[in-house]
């Protein structure tokens, strides 16, 4: 073997010592104080930062005629979960074992309400602010704008039968002496409803959104021509 080969032999066996240190000082060094120290240490506490769940609420509804509301949600087991209405504090619970919680009458106000709530462990940890929930209070009653049909009424026709049509202040569900109305256009209704021959009572049953209901009674008389 030549000097030069030799010489070339040396370097790389050089470089690949100083690689060989560099790993041995900057990575392993490291790792292997660790595990001794786990190894002397097995006591030793490990901090691992939590992070609280958000807690949600479960068959929320968005339209409401009453003006105090149970709310019902789930949370972290054990957690106390804080409500805010319109971003003021309101009250606070504790959830259970399952994670389960429920606020009763909850007093909300006329009109529009944002509700949002955060859960924070024994220890103090908070969570993040839940989503937002938007509830609108809403106890008016609905109305009914217009009917073709009035009390004291006398239907004749061969029939048997009158199209009642009218027209209601807002979406609604409408009843007609018990019978859904499904033919709705709007906020336009109509409804083929069968008589029998003498004095008839109609009763028209409008029932919104929020669960207000209206009902109004008509007495005819239909007479067979």
């Amino acid at each position: 073997m030549n000097s030069k080969t030799k010489f070339v032999n040396k370097l790389l066996t050089l470089v690949f010592l100083l690689v060989l240190l560099y790993v041995s000082l900057f990575y392993l060094a490291p790792l292997v104080s660790v595990l001794l120290s786990r190894i002397l240490n097995p006591n030793q506490n490990i901090q691992v930062a939590t992070i609280v769940p958000r807690p949600f609420l479960v068959d929320f509804k968005t339209l409401t005629n009453q003006s105090f509301i149970n709310l019902e949600g789930r949370s972290q087991a054990n957690t106390k979960v804080v409500l805010f209405v319109n971003d003021n504090y309101l009250t606070e619970v504790l959830s259970s074992e399952d994670g389960k919680f429920l606020f009763t009458e909850v007093g909300i106000v006329k009109g529009k309400n944002r509700l949002k709530l955060q859960s924070e462990t024994l220890e103090g940890k908070k969570s993040d602010f839940s989503e937002i929930y938007e509830l609108d209070f809403d106890d008016t009653k609905p109305e009914i704008k217009s009917i073709n049909i009035k009390n004291g009424q006398e239907i004749r026709n061969l029939n048997q039968n009158i199209k009642v049509i009218g027209e209601v202040s807002e979406s609604s569900d409408i009843e007609i002496n018990g019978r859904r109305v499904v033919n709705i256009n709007g906020n336009k209704f109509e409804y083929l409803l069968g008589l029998k021959e003498g004095d008839f009572k109609i009763e028209v049953k409008v029932i919104d959104k929020a669960g207000n209901e209206l009902e109004e009674v008509y007495y005819v008389k239909y007479t067979k021509e």
